[in-house]
């Protein structure tokens, strides 16, 4: 893009927990100081950990965001969570991937951690196959469900958050996407 003299957008998506303790942030003025504009996803964790935590988590999290906003450089946008309403993405969830064959070669932990090549990632429809083809099928515990309020308790309390930091009460707060189907 900046050989090319175009102008354009980076998405970081930055893994957090939330440990209200941990400080830590990144910098990424780096990149935004070349003129491209920076867009941060937040995220507690990839499958089991949720891409939210826990409902009981939530205030710990908001804590864990506003610190790495606060100590991050070179962004205004942040997007909280990602796919709430994809199974993988609750808090505590227990899949059995191996009940599934990825579109990837190679033992499925090393070809495919993340199972974005899983045939049944965005199956929605029902399945009347024999085959175990969605998701639903390899779930061993369900994890805790992130309805649309418990999501919007989450989001909520992460936005206010960042918007009390001082230099921070304009950013971008964005809710989370969600899974395309």
């Amino acid at each position: 893009m900046l050989a090319a003299g175009k102008p354009g957008w980076i998405l970081f998506s930055e893994v957090l927990g939330h440990d209200p303790a941990d400080l830590s942030g990144v910098d990424y003025s780096s990149y935004s100081n070349q003129g491209l504009g920076i867009i941060v996803r937040l995220n507690h964790g990839y499958e089991p950990d949720g891409t939210i935590p826990h409902s009981s988590q939530y205030e710990a999290f908001a804590r864990r965001v506003a610190n790495f906003v606060g100590t991050s450089r070179g962004a205004r946008i942040w997007i909280i969570g990602n796919e709430m309403n994809y199974a993988a993405e609750r808090p505590g969830i227990k899949i059995d991937w191996s009940r599934h064959t990825s579109q990837r070669g190679g033992p499925p932990a090393e070809a495919d951690p993340t199972r974005r090549g899983l045939a049944v990632r965005f199956n929605a429809l029902p399945d009347h196959s024999r085959g175990l083809r969605s998701t639903r099928g390899a779930i061993i515990s369900p994890g805790e469900v992130i309805t649309p309020e418990l999501y919007a308790r989450c989001y909520r309390l992460c936005r206010d958050a960042v918007h009390r930091l001082p230099g921070h009460e304009d950013d971008l707060v964005l809710v989370g996407a969600v899974a395309p189907w």
